[in-house]
Formats: structure tokens, sequence, C-alpha cells
């Protein structure tokens, strides 16, 4: 069994900015040096909404709060992603009411707090791109 490869289960998602409505999006090595989400996998005996809030303080130090379930999405062997491993993404939207508690871990090479518009326009892996395009159709990036 363990020569099997398996789907991994991870948590990632949008994290709003309590006084601004921005987003905070990361850089990271894993996926190529483009624009996307903090998160990572779910532990063992960890409920996915729990994993959320822990991989968020573990990336970048934040607390969230008010948060939505957004969507799941399949990455299967993603060129963007810097092995071949099928994921499956768990995506969450929450708020942060202290963003000067913002401190990045080691995966993280970059992160920027910018609008949904100038968002858009940015290098994002496909993943993000797709969460937040949803998001917005969804009209669930708004702060309130």
């Amino acid at each position: 069994r363990s020569t099997n490869q398996l789907v991994i289960p991870t948590v990632g998602g949008f994290i709003v900015d309590a006084s601004t409505g921005r987003l905070l999006l990361v850089r990271t090595r894993k996926w190529s040096g483009l624009w996307g989400l903090p998160g990572g996998k779910i532990d063992v005996g960890e409920t996915m909404e729990a994993a959320w809030h822990r991989e968020a303080r573990e990336e970048v130090g934040l607390e969230l709060e008010a948060t939505r379930f957004l969507m799941i999405q399949d990455s299967v062997f993603s060129k963007e992603f810097m092995a071949p491993r099928h994921f499956l993404l768990i995506n969450y939207v929450s708020v942060a009411r202290d963003i000067s508690q913002l401190v990045l871990n080691h995966e993280i090479t970059e992160s920027l707090w910018v609008g949904v518009e100038d968002a858009l326009s940015m290098d994002l892996n496909e993943p993000t791109r797709t969460a937040l395009e949803f998001a917005q159709r969804q009209q669930m990036l708004e702060v309130g």
C-alpha cells in the first residue's frame, strides 16, 4: 500500500483584511513562484475548518474569524506544482481583524494585500484564479 499514490486533502483560502477588504496572496516555490493562497494538508483527526485556521496561523501568523466554505477543487498533476500530485483543494474565505500580526513562515517567499480587481490581473496559479473568480461571482469577498 505504501507505493500507492493517494489523493491529498488540503485546505486554503482567502484571508480578507477586515478594515480594507483587501485579500492576502502569497508566493511559494512549490507553486512555481506564482501567486496563490496560504494553506496546507489536513492532519489526521482534524476537521477541515480547524486545519484551515491552523494553517493560517502557521503560514502567515493570522487568527481568522467569520469563516465560510467557498468550494472544493481537484488539482490533478498540475504542471504549476513542483511535483506530480493529486490534491483535493478545500477553499474557504475568512476575515482577519488584526493584520499587524502577519508573519510569513519559511515556505512563503512574498505576500501582498490586494483588491479583487488587482488580484485578477496578477500571475496567479490556476486553482487560485478559479477560486477567486468563483468567490467574486458569489459575492463572498465583501467584508460586512
